[in-house]
């Protein structure tokens, strides 16, 4: 299984790598949407595959706290791993000169960025809602995990929520737009 998850993640970073070179040649914007989309989906797979190959393994030389706490918080790397990701896509865009079209494309179609985030933040909120939990665990080890738990299951929800709207707006993005102008009034994006 997470060898299989492994090789899809491969893939799909790949294809986003050739497509991100591909939207900054010719600027067509469904090869940026590609290249966003089969980030996120590369990202999301390699972060699944790393989590259950640490599941059922105990942790070695980093003591008690850890085995209880690493595997909860270990999941919320993987939002430090894109956002480092994206901060390098950022940088290499401008050296490329391409950051005004990456800006245009933002503002114009935010949906494939929506489906990205929301992949990344609904994986990483499932996993630690899952988290390593034993029927041997006390009710006061089940506590103290409470909050990190509540608050990946709040991450999981937005998560999934972005990508809703990400795949609304990527479908049908004229009534993404009207639905978002009757939502937000006066507040909605011009665009």
């Amino acid at each position: 299984m997470t060898d299989h998850l492994g090789k899809i993640g491969l893939v799909c970073l790949i294809i986003a790598g050739i497509a991100l070179l591909a939207w900054g040649e010719y600027e067509h914007d469904w090869m940026l949407t590609l290249a966003l989309i089969t980030g996120g989906v590369g990202l999301l797979a390699g972060s699944v595959e790393i989590l259950l190959a640490q599941r059922g393994r105990p942790l070695q030389g980093v003591g008690r706290w850890y085995e209880e706490w690493g595997i909860a918080l270990y999941p919320w790397s993987f939002v430090f791993l894109f956002v480092g990701l994206g901060l390098f896509t950022v940088g290499l865009l401008r050296s490329l000169g391409w950051s005004a079209s990456f800006s245009a494309y933002l503002a114009r179609r935010p949906g494939a960025a929506l489906i990205v985030g929301g992949l990344v933040m609904a994986g990483s909120g499932a996993a630690t809602v899952i988290g390593p939990i034993s029927w041997r665990d006390s009710p006061w080890d089940l506590l103290l995990r409470l909050p990190a738990r509540l608050l990946g299951g709040l991450m999981a929800i937005a998560g999934l929520a972005a990508v809703i709207l990400g795949l609304f707006e990527t479908i049908s993005p004229a009534g993404f737009d009207q639905w978002l102008a009757a939502t937000l009034g006066p507040f909605a994006p011009p665009w």
